[in-house]
């Protein structure tokens, strides 16, 4: 702008003072999510309406499999703390039309919130990262944004990197963490 230039808008700039949300219970099939416990029991109760398909057994012990599942748990996970066969709760999963979690190390919760933090990865990320095969990596001669991306990485994810000070770089090996930034924030190879 010049000298004299005017800008239009709003008498009053809306101030936001809530983090934006993303929901990731429509990614369930390629993220490994957990969900709240009032969600949790919504998820329940919608699965066992089908119930009745279920052995007379099965009927009794299916509502806490589902409960432990619905938290992130693997049905092997679910078998060995319940002392059953694995294969007689992925019988009854298959019953009542519950899909697999995805086989991933880590857990991410369902209602994702973007915080500035991540915001700042974000751009980082966008400015001199990159993702492929299951590694996200970012490359700075600044160590100070090298140790940013470690230290908001395993704030927001949980998931520790490997920073390279030799090769001027941290390294993320999640593909979690790859998913969500093609996908889901249209970052990247995927980017909109």
């Amino acid at each position: 702008l010049k000298t004299g230039d005017f800008l239009i808008g709003p008498r009053k700039i809306p101030n936001l003072c809530t983090e934006p949300i993303i929901d990731l219970s429509a990614y369930s099939d390629k993220l490994r999510v957990a969900y709240s416990e009032s969600e949790i029991g919504s998820k329940v109760s919608e699965a066992m309406i089908n119930a009745y398909k279920l052995q007379e057994n099965d009927r009794i012990s299916v509502s806490t499999w589902l409960n432990d599942h619905f938290k992130g748990m693997y049905k092997r996970e679910i078998a060995k703390k319940y002392k059953v066969h694995q294969r007689r709760v992925t019988r009854a999963f298959n019953l009542l039309g519950i899909k697999d979690h995805p086989r991933v190390g880590h857990l991410l919760p369902n209602k994702f919130k973007i915080t500035p933090d991540l915001s700042r990865f974000l751009g980082y990320f966008v400015s001199e990262g990159h993702a492929n095969k299951n590694v996200i990596g970012i490359a700075n001669t600044n160590n100070n944004i090298l140790e940013d991306c470690y230290k908001i990485v395993k704030q927001e994810f949980g998931i520790e990197g490997d920073i390279r000070y030799k090769d001027q770089c941290v390294l993320f090996f999640s593909k979690q963490i790859e998913f969500l930034l093609k996908n889901v924030f249209c970052c990247g190879t995927y980017a909109r």
